[in-house]
């Protein structure tokens, strides 16, 4: 994984874990109005918190142990199992509650969504990006036009003409051990040297 994207796994947990414990909603209903944070809230929003916490420690422990860039499928995971149960919950909240005079949305009680739901969940999506991308350097790809690439650089050095003005001859491959080449193609010379 690349150094300056490694880090944002085990902030984008630990923003996360601070976002849960912040306002999730307001909820209004005449005059009374109340906020709630995700412990308050609670069901199965303790499993976006374990999983937010589970990136953290899991990250801080394969960082530790020189294994992080290994693991990146295993904290990509856990970052997407949180989201997962993060999104469900807000569906759910989105499709209201049944009540004996009907299905009451959150529309209708003045809910008002607050940080800690929105950061919780940028946090998490964070993680996951950063656990998911690509590891290694990015290649380049071939050049299409093969009069613009650049030639090899034995057939560069070939091209280059000489101190005395003659084109210079290929190196010659190593022939193997003992220098002689193996194979079934070898000169009598080679074959009478034996």
């Amino acid at each position: 994984m690349k150094p300056g994207i490694a880090f944002l796994t085990p902030a984008g947990a630990a923003f996360a874990l601070i976002c849960f414990f912040l306002p999730w909603g307001r909820f209004s209903c005449a005059a009374v109005s109340v906020a709630r944070t995700g412990p308050q809230l609670g069901g199965s929003l303790w499993i976006v918190f374990g999983a937010a916490g589970a990136v953290l420690v899991a990250s801080a422990v394969l960082a530790l142990r020189g294994r992080f860039a290994r693991a990146r499928g295993l904290l990509a995971l856990l970052a997407a199992a949180g989201l997962a149960v993060l999104v469900l919950s807000q569906m759910r909240l989105a499709a209201g509650a049944r009540t004996p005079i009907g299905r009451m949305h959150p529309e209708e009680f003045g809910v008002k969504v607050g940080f800690g739901g929105i950061g919780t969940a940028v946090g998490l999506v964070v993680a996951l990006l950063a656990a998911a991308w690509p590891a290694g350097r990015i290649r380049s790809r071939p050049s299409a036009c093969p009069r613009t690439a650049a030639p090899p650089p034995a057939a560069a050095a070939a091209a280059r003409p000489s101190s005395s003005g003659t084109a210079a001859k290929p190196v010659r491959k190593a022939r193997g051990w003992r220098g002689r080449r193996r194979g079934p193609a070898r000169s009598a010379r080679e074959r009478s040297a034996r």
